[in-house]
């Protein structure tokens, strides 16, 4: 079998260009609990990792989750994090996402969107809208989720969405 590469040259070359462009997809990621981790000694003493959840067994747990990105410079569009609340009584349970310059640590941050305030026992969300938080600079950004859970509530995994 003959190869003629004169005639197979162009598509060699589309295929290599086509290799080499970057990709810019719009997605949505979910991690588990266990990208957490509590501010404080105090805080990682009372938090206990289960195999589906991260329970603020000792008391209230101040905690930071690192959210990964696969876009540098793309926007964060939202944050959606689960968590499992214990107590049939409303309580405030504030979150945040923040957006850091990596090189000098000056943050801008957008609060959830319901106040913070989950009445009843089971299943509920913060939704953060962070599409207007700062995404790119000279220096990159991360993006990361603070909260603090009461005690016996559980944090079960964070989704977010970026273009």
């Amino acid at each position: 079998m003959t190869i003629d590469f004169k005639t197979c040259a162009p598509v060699l070359l589309a295929l290599s260009m086509a290799a080499t462009a970057p990709v810019r997809a719009s997605d949505e990621k979910t991690m588990a609990s266990s990208v957490c981790q509590g501010t404080f000694p105090s805080d990682r003493d009372d938090a206990h990792y289960l195999t589906t959840e991260l329970l603020a067994a000792g008391g209230e747990v101040q905690m930071n989750c690192s959210l990964i990105r696969d876009i540098v410079g793309g926007t964060m569009l939202w944050v959606d994090v689960r968590f499992d609340k214990k107590s049939a009584v409303a309580v405030k349970i504030p979150a945040r996402v923040y957006s850091c310059n990596a090189a000098f640590h000056e943050c801008s941050w957008k609060s959830n969107t319901n106040g913070g305030v989950h009445v009843g026992a089971g299943q509920h969300s913060f939704f953060v809208d962070t599409a207007s938080l700062p995404h790119s600079d000279t220096y990159g950004r991360y993006f990361s989720f603070w909260a603090r859970l009461p005690q016996g509530d559980s944090l079960m995994n964070l989704t977010s969405k970026e273009e």
